[in-house]
């Protein structure tokens, strides 16, 4: 009976240790793939810009996107950011659009956030 209790008792500590340590496995993530993936986006915010892609350049945002604009803090639908960006592209025409220099990726620990810092030169006249 106690062998039995033993081979049970050590069954369910294999179970056990082996969902602990599935639950802590780290997906690899590779840094320069992620870096390529954020670029691309910013590279398609200059063309969504001077095509005048409202729809695209909004659906860049995730569901919990949050501007901070002025001081205030609003948390608009995709249909208040494809309204907004709609207007604004129709307003202006973009002569220049251009990186002063690279921009500057840095990703949380796990890689499940990330934000770029960019400096460039825009040339806008306003319709």
């Amino acid at each position: 009976m106690k062998i039995k209790l033993i081979i049970c008792y050590r069954f369910i500590l294999l179970c056990f240790l082996g969902i602990i340590l599935s639950c802590t496995t780290e997906k690899k993530t590779n840094k320069e793939e992620e870096e390529n993936k954020i670029l691309q986006l910013h590279h398609l915010q200059k063309e969504y810009h001077f095509k005048k892609l409202a729809k695209e350049f909004a659906s860049q945002m995730s569901t919990g996107f949050i501007s901070v604009n002025r001081g205030e803090i609003k948390k608009p639908t995709k249909g208040d950011n494809i309204k907004k960006y709609d207007t604004y592209f129709n307003s202006v025409t973009f002569e220049k659009w251009d990186d002063i220099s690279p921009p500057i990726i840095r990703f949380s620990d796990e890689y499940t956030m990330a934000y770029t810092v960019v400096h460039k030169v825009i040339n806008q006249v306003k319709l």
